[in-house]
């Protein structure tokens, strides 16, 4: 921004994010002008992105000169170490640049990253135990199954030994018709879960 942007009172000029660029457009467009507010502005520049409150989408960013929202202004600022010595003498020197300034919300970046990410670890919690649910729940059902075509062969598993079924015969049988029983059901089961 010059000088002359500084002198006049509204917004004359602006610089824009790369998404707002390339939403109008591509990269090529310092010198276009657009209106904004009913007033024309020439965008100067292209800055980089800007991240929404999860850290995941691309913004588009416009950034102007002379313009003061009524409500909620941000400012950020780097810190090397412990941050509570430094918010008031920050409070002060904000206050002094313009006494419309007032620092109703400090927060550490650190707990606002954290606190973002809290859906998305409360979602994946969510999964992985649903997960495991559902693993149990197979594991109940398998054991069913073996159970029930266990008792249901009984007495043809008694015919076989009598007549001479060794116990590797009896659990090659049981075990033929298990995977059958499985690959059935998996076969119908899986285009239904999806």
């Amino acid at each position: 921004f010059s000088a002359s942007d500084r002198a006049a009172g509204l917004p004359t000029s602006a610089l824009v994010s790369k998404e707002f660029a390339r939403r109008l457009g591509g990269e090529n467009i310092v010198g276009r002008r657009l209106r904004w507010g009913g007033s024309p502005l020439e965008i100067l520049g292209v800055v980089g992105d800007v991240h929404d409150q999860r850290f995941q989408d691309d913004l588009p960013g416009l950034y102007l000169l002379n313009f003061r929202l009524e409500h909620i202004n941000y400012f950020v600022v780097r810190i090397a170490g412990d941050t509570a010595p430094f918010l008031p003498a920050m409070h002060r020197t904000l206050e002094a640049q313009d006494p419309f300034i007032k620092v109703t919300m400090t927060a550490d970046m650190h707990k606002l990253v954290s606190q973002s990410r809290a859906d998305e670890r409360f979602s994946a919690f969510l999964s992985v135990a649903f997960a495991f649910a559902a693993l149990g729940l197979a594991g109940l059902g398998f054991f069913s199954v073996t159970t029930y075509v266990i008792r249901c062969r009984r007495q043809d598993t008694a015919v076989r030994i009598a007549l001479g079924a060794t116990a590797g015969d009896i659990r090659r049988l049981l075990s033929r018709e298990l995977v059958l029983i499985l690959a059935f059901g998996t076969i119908l089961g899986l285009p239904l879960a999806y």
